[in-house]
């Protein structure tokens, strides 16, 4: 203890009042099991190097049982672990600490490690099977029956203890919109994707309203634990363990998707799968439930790199007690500063029993990787956790065809952007004039006129063939007059001031002059069903 002379005093203390408060608050989320506190004080101040308290048991904790010791931090009003050590033979935990107080020893893991210890490895002052290991949800329901153009879905035969539980259905409000609702039904939390859009969202984890009231209290924070906030809020595709997704997609959007998942939800990563932990464990009496995975993941910023780098279960529990040696009075304050903007009671100890928390589900994360599940789930089947559409077979409908047009001259407009002027005479170039000159394009809406540009020049004879043949060179090397109509060159349909008719005007490749036609009727009438960008267009 630094010098010789200086005597430790042991003493043992009931689990009362707000230590036990406390620990029962634990106990209820995680199984723990929870030792005889002891007040440890001294004659003289302790050294630099610390002192080593050990806790002994008289029987090894069974296999799957994490350790921790704790002590009661009288502001913060709760238990705050140290990183320990379990014996090999697995009969004593020990940790080296730099102050002595009321400590105790917390053993966790998967409920029946839990039972075991309780009953066997020593006397205990209190323990519970919390419900964390045990989330089980009930299946969500949906609207039948599913949209008509749904022919069927693909996902994994219904059974209580899938990892999420789906069903699929109509909106209430849109028949024609297919429901996709998803429920985690595993003690930590999910991120979900779709390949395509959709008409809404809603999570039952999540506060849009208070979206912005986050983003902001987070913008007064240092930036590491201000960016770690903010990529929780940036999205809505966590969902925690128990909450529930549910997208809306029209029948164009499902069809998008092909034969990939319309929504599959993946296990998060190491660093998800913590802030999802505890974010549940905070947000069930300290916070809202919307708001616990933020919390937590200020709460974790400055270990996060570490945290989501572990790619096993054994490197996930080692970053992870590594983690609660950065969880300190810094982290507590820019917590507290959080909640200070967030307009929360008493910022300072709420910090403080937050960061008290996190430290004691860091010390005996080990177990919840195994107990959870969530090793397995992250390397399972991905088919588990997805839904398909099989859409009906959609039937080609004919391209409808816009005509606009009288007497010997005529356009079509089609709503797929092609175009094909027909029927104006071959004006000497033949011996006869018998054939009609036609040509093909593409149209779009420029400015307040129509365009119409030529992409193939063409004639047919007035024999009744239907023969298309190219239009001679020596045609379009006349200069006088000089002839519209080859490939480049545009026509311009614009609003005439007399009611049911439009104006035409052409223009040569690369030049804006109307000269060549001049400005004509073409059409009698508004044309029926005429698309929203030929507003203005033929008294439309």
């Amino acid at each position: 203890m630094g010098d010789a002379t200086h005597r430790a005093t042991v003493t043992a203390e009931p689990l009362v009042g707000t230590p036990k408060t406390e620990a029962v608050a634990l106990a209820a989320q995680l199984p723990v099991a929870v030792g005889q506190p002891i007040e440890i004080t001294s004659s003289g101040p302790v050294g630099p190097a610390g002192v080593t308290i050990t806790r002994r048991y008289n029987h090894p904790l069974p296999a799957g049982a994490a350790a921790t010791l704790a002590y009661f931090d009288p502001t913060w009003q709760t238990w705050v672990a140290v990183p320990s050590t379990l014996s090999p033979d697995r009969t004593s935990v020990s940790a080296t600490v730099h102050h002595l107080s009321l400590w105790d020893d917390f053993v966790s893991g998967t409920t029946q490690v839990v039972t075991n210890a309780a009953t066997s490895a020593a006397d205990w002052a209190y323990y519970q099977v919390g419900k964390v290991f045990d989330t089980r949800v009930d299946a969500p329901t949906c609207t039948s029956p599913r949209p008509t153009w749904v022919k069927d879905v693909i996902t994994i035969q219904a059974n209580r203890n899938n990892p999420i539980l789906f069903c699929t259905g109509q909106d209430p409000k849109d028949a024609t919109t297919v429901v996709v609702k998803a429920r985690v039904n595993r003690g930590f939390g999910f991120t979900w994707t779709s390949p395509t859009t959709s008409v809404w969202t809603w999570n039952s984890g999540n506060d849009p309203s208070a979206r912005q009231d986050i983003l902001n209290a987070l913008s007064g924070l240092d930036a590491i634990f201000a960016a770690s906030g903010r990529a929780v809020v940036a999205g809505n595709q966590f969902v925690n363990a128990g909450e529930e997704i549910d997208v809306g997609f029209s029948e164009t959007q499902g069809r998008s998707a092909g034969t990939n998942p319309v929504l599959e939800l993946t296990p998060q990563d190491t660093l998800g799968f913590l802030t999802g932990t505890l974010g549940s464990l905070v947000g069930t009496d300290l916070m809202t439930k919307a708001e616990g995975p933020v919390v937590a993941a200020i709460v974790l910023a400055k270990c996060a790199v570490d945290l989501r780098g572990a790619k096993t279960a054994g490197g996930a529990a080692k970053a992870a007690i590594s983690c609660l040696s950065t969880v300190d009075e810094g982290v507590a304050r820019q917590l507290g500063l959080y909640l200070l903007k967030r307009g929360r009671a008493n910022p300072g100890q709420l910090a403080g029993k937050i960061v008290g928390r996190a430290t004691m589900v860091l010390a005996v994360t080990g177990p919840l990787f195994d107990g959870l599940n969530y090793w397995a789930e992250r390397t399972g089947s991905r088919y588990a956790r997805t839904v398909t559409l099989v859409p009906t077979t959609q039937v080609a409908t004919p391209v409808p065809v816009q005509e606009y047009g009288r007497h010997d001259f005529n356009l079509k407009l089609r709503k797929d952007g092609t175009a094909t002027i027909l029927n104006w005479g071959c004006s000497g170039w033949l011996p006869n004039d018998s054939c009609s000159q036609m040509a093909d394009g593409t149209w779009a809406v420029v400015g307040s006129k129509l365009r119409v540009t030529v992409t193939r020049a063409y004639y047919v004879p007035n024999d009744g063939s239907g023969a298309q043949s190219p239009i001679p060179d020596s045609y379009w090397k006349q200069t006088s007059p000089r002839v519209w109509g080859n490939v480049g060159d545009y026509l311009d349909l614009w609003r005439n001031s007399v009611p049911g008719t439009v104006m035409v005007g052409g223009g040569y490749k690369g030049e804006s002059t109307y000269s060549s036609i001049p400005p004509i009727e073409l059409c009698d009438t508004t044309p029926k069903g005429v698309a929203a960008s030929y507003s203005g267009i033929c008294g439309a």
